[in-house]
């Protein structure tokens, strides 16, 4: 159900998935661009499926419990953030795109007419209060990408961290009052690797 969504946040390619041969109920993603004959990204960032859904539905029910006890608060950021990604995204296209303004017209058109509003987001986030584990509508609805970094070793432990871009709105800075998820996973003998959240500009 992460497919088409896990980006690696140092080479930009698109994480593919597998499985553990030895035992197929360990799933897990690395980057399509490790591969010395193929890429030139410098590391794996092998993540764990099982990992990845319970960070990411932990940090869904975070941005809910923001939208919901700040909903003024989380709609500013929201239309805010909605604004600077149509405005970056314009930009690029109108840098990529110089010879073909008719079409980019149309384009920016097309998607500005889509666009979710900062009202209908929190509609959306609401309809998924209760949900207790992720489906593939939820992902489709609520994320535009998942930028996974490679574990590294933080104040003596193995750390993961990843960025969570959602729809519309890019990456949301949620206070420190509403706790991230914690979780570990030994993802090898030896290394209990924990989740640590990451934002990076859009």
């Amino acid at each position: 159900m992460f497919s088409g969504l896990l980006i690696c946040a140092d080479c930009g390619h698109n994480l593919w998935y597998h499985f553990n041969q030895k035992n197929p109920d360990i799933k897990y993603s690395n980057c399509s661009g490790y591969n010395s004959r193929r890429g030139d990204c410098p590391t794996t960032h092998y993540i764990r499926v099982d990992f990845l859904e319970k960070v990411v539905l932990g940090e869904i029910r975070r941005l809910m419990q923001f939208a919901r006890k700040h909903e003024s608060d989380f709609a500013q950021i929201a239309m805010g953030l909605s604004k600077q990604n149509d405005t970056s995204q314009r930009e690029r296209k109108q840098k990529e795109l110089a010879d073909k303004i008719a079409i980019l017209s149309a384009e920016i058109e097309k998607s500005t007419e889509k666009a979710m509003t900062a009202n209908h987001f929190i509609a959306t986030v609401r309809k998924y209060t209760r949900a207790k584990k992720l489906s593939e509508g939820m992902l489709n609805e609520l994320i535009e990408r998942i930028e996974v970094h490679q574990s590294e070793k933080i104040d003596g432990k193995h750390c993961q961290q990843l960025t969570i871009h959602y729809n519309c709105i890019g990456a949301v800075e949620i206070p420190d009052m509403f706790a991230f998820p914690e979780v570990s996973m030994q993802t090898r003998k030896g290394v209990t690797v924990c989740y640590e959240p990451l934002l990076k500009a859009s």
